[in-house]
């Protein structure tokens, strides 16, 4: 009997990139792989729904390197920021393994 042919399993990639405003940036896809502060930060930040709560979030999961994109080129004013949070939110819960 002849062996059925099977397709290789795409992993997905431990990254998720996030695309804003011509810079990319990247998260680890796995939950366990992020930081114990960050990881209690999304926790306040989807409860209490604060933007400064959100920031902090951002902050620890992008890490210093990242984040120093995000304030004074990517999203220098506070619209800017909540832009951005409106496709890194939606980007995190799609992507990440929550």
């Amino acid at each position: 009997m002849p062996k059925a042919k099977t397709e290789p399993v795409e992993e997905p990639d431990s990254e998720v990139r996030i695309e804003f405003n011509g810079e990319t940036f990247t998260i680890p896809r796995d939950t366990d792989e992020w930081s114990t502060t960050a990881w209690l930060a999304r926790i306040e930040a989807t409860t209490t729904g604060r933007t400064l709560d959100w920031m902090r979030f951002v902050e620890l999961l992008l890490g210093p390197v990242q984040w120093q994109k995000i304030t004074p080129l990517t999203a220098a004013t506070k619209g800017d920021f909540v832009k951005f949070l409106d496709v890194f939110t939606p980007t995190v819960v799609k992507e990440c393994d929550l």
